[in-house]
C-alpha cells in the first residue's frame, strides 16, 4: 500500500477484510470510522482519496517512519473527524492553513 485509499476495492467489505488494528467500523452501518496506521512501515504518503471516507472520525498516523509528503487538502472533507494524529513521521512542510477548517 503506497498511498492510503488506493488499494481498497469497493466490491469488498473492508471492515471484514482488513482486520484490526487498522480499521474501526461502525457496527450498525458497517462504515469506516477510524483509520489507525500506527507503527507500520509500508505507507508512503497520505492519498488525497482519504477525503472520500465521509464517516471517518479518527485518523491516526503515529510512528510511521516511511510516511512522507504533505497533508492533502482533501482531509477538510472529513466533516466527522474528531481525532487527527500525525506524529513521528517524515511529513514535511508547514502545517497547512486548511487544518483550521476541521471541526472539533
Amino acid at each position: 500500500m503506497k498511498g492510503v485509499g488506493f488499494t481498497w476495492d469497493p466490491k469488498t467489505d473492508c471492515c471484514t477484510d482488513w482486520a484490526d488494528p487498522f480499521l474501526s467500523c461502525d457496527d450498525k452501518t458497517n462504515r469506516v470510522i477510524g483509520l489507525h496506521m500506527s507503527k507500520i512501515d509500508n505507507v508512503g504518503y497520505i492519498s488525497p482519496a482519504i477525503g472520500d471516507l465521509p464517516y471517518l472520525q479518527s485518523l491516526d498516523f503515529n510512528n510511521v517512519r516511511n510516511l512522507s509528503g504533505s497533508i492533502p487538502s482533501t482531509i477538510t472533507k472529513l466533516s466527522k473527524l474528531t481525532f487527527l494524529r500525525i506524529s513521528q513521521t517524515n511529513i514535511s512542510g508547514p502545517v497547512p492553513d486548511f487544518l483550521s477548517k476541521l471541526k472539533t
